[in-house]
């Protein structure tokens, strides 16, 4: 599996959680799910640098990767299936404390956490069977590689 799949997946759900995020009403839904049914935000085309993708209904099953990825998800509602393992900062399990405490105040349980390693675990995202995944592309802002 070639990482291009995953750069879709980002630009997509990215998309998609930004688009669910945006009501009419002066009062937002409290969950992605509620705000898509909301605003009619599915199905919705998406333009990126390989074309377009029409993501037909709001997608349950979230695989977030690098960093950043899963304060997104997390800020717009969304509890990820399985994100990524952060060596600095993280607790023993790879857990941010933030990351943690939002999933407490969501009451959702610790997604499955990905292994750390120098290349994305493919095998583990697609076990973990999304439907999108969100990805950023590049180096954390402010450093270099």
């Amino acid at each position: 599996m070639s990482p291009r799949p995953a750069l879709r997946g980002a630009a997509l759900l990215a998309a998609a959680l930004v688009g669910t995020s945006c009501g009419s009403g002066s009062e937002a839904p409290a969950d992605a799910a509620a705000a898509s049914e909301a605003t009619g935000a599915f199905p919705t085309t998406i333009e990126h640098t390989f074309g377009e993708t029409t993501i037909e209904e709001q997608p349950q099953d979230v695989v977030t990767w690098g960093f950043g990825s899963t304060d997104a998800a997390l800020a717009l509602g969304v509890v990820p299936v399985a994100i990524p393992f952060q060596e600095y900062g993280g607790d023993e399990d790879g857990v941010l404390p933030w990351i943690a405490e939002e999933l407490d105040a969501l009451g959702a349980e610790t997604p499955t956490v990905l292994p750390d390693g120098d290349e994305a675990p493919f095998e583990a995202v697609a076990a973990a069977q999304p439907d999108v995944i969100l990805a950023r592309r590049g180096p954390p802002p402010g450093t270099t590689s």
